[in-house]
C-alpha cells in the first residue's frame, strides 16, 4: 500500500487544519512576532547563527529544499471551489502572487531582476517577514515553471505554461470547447481584465494564428466580453485582443542526462491585434494574412460610400451568400458521419480496442456532436480542425476505451477518424457546395494590394466592423497566421522578457539568497524531506531497519518543534526540548529560555 508520508506529516504538525505553505510559513512568523514581548531572556537577531558550531559553516542548498507545487493542468485549472484554501491552483497563486508587478512584463522582468541581482542585504528586523516572504516566493516561481517545462512534453509544457501565466495574472482559463473567442486566458493588468491569447513554442517555431471568425468576432463584438472596459478603450478602436508568444530555448540534452538537468531560456513577446490596426499587421504578416483581409472590390466602393453619408442600410455581402451549411443542415451532415464511421471503421476498432458495438457507436455519436458544434461555429471543410479540435476528439475517444488520453491506442485511432472524415468530406458534403461556388464568382481585393488597408484604415469604427465581417477570411472560415520573425517584429523586435530556467539556473538563483535567516527557514523543508525518505526507507524494508524509523522519527520531531516554535503552538512557547531521539542535534538552533527572536 502507498503511504503520503508528507501528507501525514502535514496533518501530525497542524491536525489536519493547515497546509505547509507559504501562507502557514508567514502566519506562523507573524505569531512568534507576537510573543516576543512574552519571552525572557538575551534576545537573539534570527539572522544570527544559534549553534557556535555552524559559525563560518557555508551551508549547500539544493533544488530538491524548494517546496514544490504538484503540477497538474488540471489541478492549475480554475479554482472551482471559490477561492477555498487547499486546492492546487490556490496554493499556486498563494505563492505568485507575492510576486510583484501589476502587468506579466512587470513581474517577469521583476523575477529576471532578482536572479541576476539576489535580494540584496538582510533588511532589519522589522522588514524581515517580507524579506522571507519575497525570497520564498520567488525561489518557487523559479522552481514550478523549470519542472512544468522541462519535464513534459512540448503539447503538455504549453498546457502548463497557460495555466501557470494564468495563476501568476489572477486569470482565468477559458475551456477550448465551446469557446466563443480566440483567447484562452483572461488576466489582470494594471486592474483591468484582459484577453489573451497565450503560446509556448520552441525557439525558431514560433507562429501567431488561428480562426479568423474568431478573432474578427472578438475584435467587433469587443463591448459584449467581460473585458469591454479594457478592449473598447479608444486607442483600439473598438476591440483588441492581446497575444503572448513565448519561445523555449534548452541546451542540448547529452547522453543519460535528465530534462531538468539541462539549462533553458523562456524569452516571453506581446503585441495586440486591434480594430484599427488588424488589416495592417495582417497585410504585412503572411500569404494566409493577406489572403483573409481580402474585399471585395464592389464591396469595398460601397461601405466607403454608406459610410460617408450614412443613408440606407450599410451594404452586407455575406447576407448575399447562401448559408455556410447550404450543403444541408447541420444535424443531417453530423448524422452523415456517424453513419460513415459505423459503415467503414466500426468493425476494425471493436476488433482492436475489444469494446461492444454499441459502445463503438456512442463514441461516433459523441464525436458527431463535436462536428456538430464545430459546424455551427466554423462553417464546412475537409481539414482535420473542421472536425474539431483534437484535444476534444482524442478525449472522446480516450474516454470511451477506457485509457489515458496519451494512449498510443488513441493516437492510432485518432487518426483513422481524421482519414475517414476527409474522405467522408470530399464523397458525400463539398460535391454540392453551393456557398464555396459564390465566393469564388467574387471579386476580391487581397492585402499585397497597399490600396485595400488604405481603403480599411480611412473608415470609421463601425464601417471597419462591417468590412471585417465581409472579409474572405470570415466568410470563408479561413485561418490566418503570423510567423515567427513578424511576430517578434510585431513585439517591438526583442522580448520584453527573458527568464533562465532549469536546475543549473534555479541553482545559481539559490546562491544569491544564501544567508542565516534562509538557513532557518530551510531547516524546516530539510527536516521535512528527511523524515519522509528515512521512513519509507523504513517501511520499504519490511520494517525490519528499525535505525531508519528513529532517524525518521527524529527528523519529524525536529520538524515538528521547529514549526510549533515558529508557529507558537508547542506545548510550552518558551522552551523546546530535545528530539524523540533525545540526542540529536539540533539543525540552526531551537529557542531555549535564554533565547528569542527578535524581528517585528
Amino acid at each position: 500500500m502507498s503511504v503520503d508520508w508528507d501528507l501525514l506529516i502535514e496533518n501530525h504538525l497542524d491536525k489536519g487544519e493547515k497546509k505547509m505553505s507559504l501562507g502557514l510559513l508567514i502566519e506562523s512568523i507573524n505569531e512568534v512576532l507576537a510573543e516576543v514581548g512574552e519571552l525572557k531572556g538575551p534576545k537573539l537577531d534570527l539572522r544570527t547563527p544559534l549553534n557556535e558550531e555552524k559559525k563560518g559553516k557555508k551551508r549547500t542548498y539544493t533544488i530538491r529544499q524548494i517546496p514544490l507545487i504538484p503540477i497538474s493542468e488540471l489541478g492549475w485549472a480554475n479554482n472551482d471551489d471559490d477561492g477555498v484554501k487547499g486546492t492546487q491552483r490556490n496554493l499556486l497563486e498563494d505563492w505568485l502572487r507575492n510576486i510583484k508587478g501589476g502587468t506579466v512584463q512587470e513581474k517577469l522582468n521583476n523575477v529576471q531582476t532578482r536572479m541576476e541581482q539576489g535580494f540584496g542585504e538582510i533588511p532589519k528586523t522589522e522588514n524581515m517577514k517580507e524579506y522571507i516572504q519575497e525570497v520564498m516566493s520567488y525561489l518557487v516561481f523559479l522552481k514550478t515553471l523549470t519542472m512544468a517545462i522541462t519535464n513534459f512534453n512540448a503539447s503538455a509544457a504549453g498546457f502548463n505554461f497557460e495555466a501557470f501565466l494564468s495563476a501568476l495574472l489572477n486569470g482565468k482559463q477559458i475551456p477550448a470547447s465551446g469557446a466563443d473567442t480566440i483567447a484562452d486566458i483572461t488576466a489582470e493588468f494594471d486592474g483591468k481584465r484582459v484577453p489573451v491569447s497565450l503560446k509556448l513554442y520552441r525557439e525558431g517555431g514560433l507562429e501567431v494564428g488561428g480562426s479568423f471568425i474568431d478573432l474578427v468576432d472578438d475584435l467587433v463584438d469587443a463591448d459584449q466580453r467581460e473585458w469591454a472596459a479594457w478592449a473598447t478603450s479608444p486607442e483600439f478602436g473598438g476591440g483588441a485582443m492581446r497575444y503572448i508568444a513565448a519561445t523555449k530555448k534548452f541546451d542540448e540534452q547529452a547522453p543519460g542526462q535528465s530534462p531538468l538537468e539541462r539549462s533553458g531560456t523562456i524569452s516571453c513577446y506581446q503585441f495586440d491585434f486591434t480594430r484599427k490596426n488588424v488589416f495592417r499587421l495582417l497585410a504585412g504578416a503572411s500569404k494566409h494574412g493577406r489572403l483573409v483581409i481580402g474585399s471585395s472590390e464592389d464591396f469595398m466602393l460601397e461601405l466607403k460610400n454608406w459610410d460617408k453619408t450614412r443613408q440606407g442600410d450599410p451594404p452586407n455581402l455575406a447576407n448575399t451568400l447562401p448559408a455556410r451549411t447550404e450543403k444541408g443542415e447541420p444535424e443531417a451532415i453530423a448524422r452523415g458521419l456517424v453513419d460513415y464511421l459505423i459503415k467503414n471503421y466500426s468493425d476494425e476498432i471493436e476488433q482492436v480496442s475489444g469494446l461492444e458495438e454499441d459502445q463503438v457507436h456512442a463514441m461516433f455519436n459523441e464525436i458527431g456532436q463535436i462536428y456538430l458544434a464545430r459546424i455551427e461555429k466554423v462553417g464546412l471543410g475537409g481539414t482535420a480542425t473542421k472536425l474539431g479540435t483534437p484535444t476534444n476528439i482524442k478525449k472522446s475517444i480516450a474516454n470511451a476505451l477506457g485509457v489515458d488520453v496519451k494512449d498510443g491506442i488513441v493516437t492510432e485511432a485518432y487518426n483513422e477518424i481524421v482519414s475517414y472524415f476527409k474522405a467522408y468530406y470530399s464523397q458525400e458534403v463539398s460535391a454540392s457546395d453551393k456557398r464555396g461556388e459564390a465566393i469564388k464568382q467574387i471579386n476580391f481585393i487581397y492585402g499585397e494590394n497597399p490600396e485595400l488597408v488604405e481603403w480599411y484604415e480611412e473608415l470609421s469604427s463601425e464601417a471597419k466592423a462591417i468590412a471585417l465581417k465581409n472579409s474572405y477570411g470570415y466568410i470563408s472560415s479561413k485561418q490566418f497566421s503570423v510567423p515567427n520573425m513578424k511576430a517578434i517584429e510585431y513585439s517591438g523586435g526583442k522580448p520584453f522578457a527573458q527568464i533562465k530556467i532549469g536546475a543549473p539556473a534555479v541553482q545559481e538563483f539559490l546562491e544569491k539568497v544564501q544567508n542565516e535567516v534562509m538557513d532557518r527557514v530551510f531547516d524546516i523543508f530539510d527536516n521535512m524531506a528527511e523524515m519522509t525518505e528515512k521512513l519509507n526507507s523504513f517501511f520499504a524494508n519490511g520494517l525490519k531497519e528499525t535505525s531508519e524509523a528513529k532517524k525518521g522519527a527524529e527528523a519529524g520531531e525536529e520538524a515538528a518543534a521547529t514549526v510549533r516554535q515558529v508557529a507558537g503552538v508547542s506545548n510550552n512557547k518558551k522552551t523546546l526540548g530535545p528530539g524523540a531521539g533525545g540526542t540529536r542535534p539540533q539543525p540552526g538552533g531551537r529557542l531555549s529560555e535564554e533565547q528569542t527572536i527578535e524581528i517585528t
